[in-house]
């Protein structure tokens, strides 16, 4: 390389003092082989320092994993608060009877509205496929369990409890063999369970993620996932004068095994 680049100066010093035309086309020829020979040499480089293709190896390119995890959010905590700007938030007494020494009713336990029991189970179902060591393209199904939220006004109960189905595709990223992040759009099919009634939503998931061991067909993985869901204005399910609006994004926890193939 060195030798060529005296060379290359030589030429264009000669071009400079004669302008002549045969060591133009010397200097031509030169500049082509020095292409060439970068061309040949920087593929070669740069493969060099590439990790290891899995696929190339002859590991497994599929995978699929069980995982069973903890929603945070949801759309329990802003029922709630949404019960109690509609006037769902009163006390109602519990356990009353005549005191005859008192000669009146009293009551031994009181109950105050909104109340709120988020679950936030969630069961997963993921699968993978291995393009490079570097990038793979995959989805999952899972469900998840928000929770119930219940007011109370004037003798009327509001009681609102949403699970929903959630459909992801997603492409992958691994910066390293056991770490993975991606994303993708995603389906949602969010059930009242009292009303009975279904909204779909489209949305997006994003995930990031770890798996261990990655040389083995069995693996443990851990991860956590982003939902991220528009909300709708749905009624309640008595018919009451009162429309929510519930926001079902959410972020889940989630840990199980795997097999790869």
């Amino acid at each position: 390389m060195q030798k060529c680049t005296l060379q290359l100066g030589h030429l264009v010093a000669a071009i400079t003092r004669r302008g002549a035309r045969t060591d133009y086309f010397r200097l031509q020829r030169l500049i082509y082989r020095l292409v060439a020979g970068v061309g040949l040499f920087l593929p070669s480089h740069l493969a060099a320092q590439e990790p290891p293709d899995p696929v190339l190896q002859g590991m497994s390119r599929f995978s699929i994993a069980i995982e069973l995890g903890r929603a945070v959010g949801g759309p329990t905590p802003g029922i709630v608060e949404q019960l109690v700007q509609a006037g769902f938030d009163q006390t109602i007494l519990g356990g009353c009877a005549y005191n005859w020494l008192l000669d009146r009713e009293t009551c031994i336990s009181t109950q105050t509205y909104p109340t709120k029991s988020p679950r936030g189970v969630a069961a997963t179902v993921t699968a993978r496929w291995m393009i490079s060591s570097r990038w793979a393209v995959g989805g999952g199904v899972g469900s998840v369990r928000f929770g119930e939220s219940r007011g109370y006004s004037g003798g009327a109960y509001v009681d609102v409890s949403y699970d929903a189905l959630e459909i992801w595709a997603a492409g992958y990223w691994q910066p390293l063999p056991w770490v993975r992040v991606g994303g993708g759009p995603a389906l949602y099919r969010v059930h009242e369970s009292y009303s009975g009634k279904t909204v779909s939503r489209l949305g997006l998931m994003s995930e990031a993620g770890i798996e261990v061991p990655i040389e083995r067909g069995f693996y443990v993985q851990l991860g956590v996932r982003g939902h991220f869901v528009p909300s709708a204005t749905v009624h309640d399910t008595v018919g009451l004068p009162i429309t929510l609006r519930p926001s079902w994004s959410h972020v889940a926890f989630a840990g199980g095994v795997g097999l790869r193939f």
